[in-house]
């Protein structure tokens, strides 16, 4: 039960945004939990770099680039992003879009 208390703010706020354009609370900066910020750059680069039914999966340099825009507009948390970037290295074993075409 602990651990599902813990998990309902993620699963609640994971669509808001640090400029609070986000939903269901327009929740702003600090208001967005730490762990939704983390959780939110991953659900992000994983749905970039997935292949989906409508496009092909985008590379990791073009999703960090659609990332880094993002951060601009003050969607997400920059250190976070900067974080996820030194964790994933190399390790993050999504294909590429010029890999799915070999």
């Amino acid at each position: 039960m602990k651990t599902m208390l813990k998990t309902l703010p993620i699963v609640r706020f994971h669509h808001e945004r640090l400029d609070g354009s986000g939903y269901p609370d327009g929740l702003s900066g600090d208001g967005v939990p730490l762990t939704v910020r983390i959780v939110t750059i991953a659900d992000v680069f994983d749905a970039l770099t997935t292949a989906r039914v409508y496009r092909g999966a985008l590379g990791r340099e073009e999703a960090y680039e659609i990332m880094e825009d993002e951060v601009r507009r003050g969607w997400w948390d920059a250190e976070v992003l900067q974080e996820f970037r030194a964790a994933v290295g190399e390790r993050d074993g999504h294909p590429t879009r010029e890999a799915q075409s070999s």
